[in-house]
């Protein structure tokens, strides 16, 4: 079978967290089940996450041709599926229904870490602390949030061959894997950390843009289409993992943490790659047909030609059926005030649709946009799109504080047709969440000016005024600068060379620019009430004199009572659900705010 060579592995940008937590056994990290909300002071209730804590952003590239060597591989081992006995009364049917009949369990992924071990062996002491820190904390950790959040119908044995993963871990294949097989394994993730694979270069670091890691899969299981063997290799050099008395750094473990998620994700299910094979959550039916193979030959596609949405002619590739993925277009203004079609990619599986339409609240969307930036040679794309899914762990480029193990991700995977997921194991995104539908269907400035619809999420101004950031974890200043020749304009004719640094969110200028984490205990105060410790969030305030600012101030949510508390000196203030957008009075001393 013809795999298409736009997605194979996918580009990280990972953010990383800096807060401090207890040591305990795995599971070191526990999702929360519900969204925490906080009040504003001036603008609106979004929600903010109690888990992740205040990053920096960490960017990654892929190295030139990776995902045209990928490609060639792929194609060549499509021709081999790898063959499996599930552990079911009807082999071979992965629907969601079938698999709820026949009880499906928690999934079980094994990751081989011979390669990575041998590379550490040989190398420097920090090299190895940090390699051991992945094999011993991040990895076990990762297969538990796995586990835990996603069911699929377990294989009894999987045979793999010694060339599975294209040959490149030959080495580290045992001869039982292919007889009799391996057992009590449902995908099987080979974690390397080399330079090159062959005459690829892997790990390229330059002052742009480094390879954190790069990740594929390999192999799909015969008669569901679902990926059972995959590698993620991560570039140990490019990663600076910190490390203190012999350990490395608890903020970077969850650094780590979230590169392993965000690839596995892409080798499970996010990947253009992949599309094409999904398959009836409810069915197993093929979503995208297939032509019966010759003789016994693998089942092909048909193909068609579609449009590219990263600046390349369209293409002709395997056909990928509209019930999966749907082409569209919308105008967008440029420079010179001149109005162009831009197209984009939505992805419209029934599971996807209906959690994109309750996170933004609007029930007419008709699903999640694909990125149409995307940060490789995609001609589809393999993230969500960063305008809308901004703090999703799936976007493409990562905030520091953008690392949500989303209710959509996990709706993605289940409308794969391979995994039934758990949706309370997931993360509300704070982005957007709740806004209506003018934040998912209108520009995010209208003439230069902000929308309530993307009150603290855009911004419009030059200037040195701190707002809070959109998980409420740091405080920043605007993103926005002259002489940017951006993309795409939002403002009047005169001032259509305003734009931001950050281009990736459709040139929506956000609320980035020197950050002040309320976890970073050496940040340098703004007013005396402020607060800098990991029960810190951020809060936008009007001072006595009309200056708008954001302060960090102690302040958690009431599970119970569903009520947002902060602290203001040993004075205790709360707001309720009900307070929405209401100004509080607060006093301090001699201050009022």
């Amino acid at each position: 079978t013809k795999w298409n060579e736009e997605r194979q592995a996918q580009i990280s940008y990972i953010k990383r967290p800096t807060m401090t937590f207890k040591k305990t056994e795995v599971p070191k990290r526990a999702h929360p089940t519900t969204t925490t909300m906080l009040l504003l002071l001036l603008l609106q209730l979004l929600t903010i996450d109690n888990v992740a804590s205040a990053k920096r952003r960490v960017k990654n590239d892929y190295p030139p041709r990776f995902k045209e060597v990928m490609n060639a591989k792929l194609e060549q081992s499509l021709q081999s599926p790898i063959q499996s006995v599930i552990s079911s009364s009807s082999p071979g049917i992965h629907g969601r229904r079938t698999q709820e009949e026949n009880k499906a369990q928690n999934i079980r992924i094994l990751f081989e870490t011979t390669a990575l071990e041998n590379t550490i062996a040989n190398a420097d002491a920090m090299t190895k602390i940090r390699g051991q820190a992945i094999i011993d904390e991040v990895l076990p950790t990762v297969a538990f949030v796995f586990s835990q959040s996603l069911k699929v119908l377990r294989t009894k044995l999987l045979n793999i061959p010694k060339d599975a993963c294209f040959g490149y871990f030959t080495n580290y294949i045992p001869e039982a894997w292919m007889n009799p097989g391996l057992s009590d394994v449902d995908l099987v993730m080979f974690i390397s950390s080399f330079e090159t694979l062959g005459n690829q270069n892997l790990c390229k670091s330059d002052s742009g843009l480094s390879t954190l890691a790069v990740s594929s899969p390999c192999n799909l299981e015969s008669t569901s289409d679902r990926p059972v063997v995959g590698f993620a290799n991560i570039c140990l050099d490019a990663n600076t993992l910190g490390i203190t008395n012999g350990k490395v750094n608890p903020e970077d473990i969850l650094m780590m943490e979230d590169i392993v998620q965000h690839e596995l994700t892409h080798v499970m299910g996010l990947n253009s790659a992949l599309y094409k094979y999904y398959r009836s959550a409810f069915d197993n039916s093929p979503l995208t047909p297939r032509r019966g193979g010759l003789f016994g030959s693998q089942q092909s596609f048909n193909t068609k030609t579609f449009e590219c949405v990263n600046g390349q002619s369209s293409k002709v590739m395997d056909n990928i059926s509209e019930n999966t993925l749907v082409f569209k277009e919308e105008n967008v203004r440029v420079a010179n005030n001149q109005v162009v079609k831009r197209g984009y990619y939505e992805m419209v599986l029934p599971t996807v649709t209906q959690v994109a339409r309750n996170q933004f609240n609007c029930q007419s969307l008709t699903g999640a946009r694909i990125e149409n930036q995307p940060t490789s040679n995609d001609c589809i794309g393999s993230h969500f799109d960063e305008r809308y899914f901004f703090d999703d762990i799936m976007s493409a480029l990562y905030d520091e504080h953008a690392a949500y193990f989303s209710p959509l991700v996990l709706a993605m995977l289940e409308d794969t047709g391979w995994y039934l997921s758990d949706f309370e194991k997931a993360e509300n995104p704070a982005f957007g969440l709740g806004r209506g539908c003018g934040f998912v269907k209108k520009e995010c400035l209208i003439d230069g000016n902000i929308p309530n619809y993307s009150k603290g999420y855009f911004c419009n101004k030059i200037e040195n005024t701190q707002y809070c950031g959109p998980s409420h974890h740091y405080r920043a200043k605007c993103d926005l600068m002259r002489n940017q020749n951006p993309g795409r304009v939002y403002f009047p004719p005169n001032l259509s060379d305003l734009g931001p640094q950050f281009t990736h969110a459709d040139w929506c200028p956000m609320i980035v620019n020197s950050q002040v984490s309320c976890d970073n205990e050496q940040a340098t105060k703004i007013d005396a009430i402020e607060v800098f410790d990991s029960a810190s969030r951020c809060m936008n305030v009007e001072m006595s004199n009309g200056a708008l600012t954001a302060l960090c101030v102690r302040a958690y949510c009431d599970q119970k009572s569903n009520n947002f508390v902060f602290n203001i000196g040993t004075s205790t203030y709360i707001c309720g659900i009900g307070d929405e957008g209401k100004m509080m009075p607060v006093t301090a001393g001699n201050k009022s705010y």
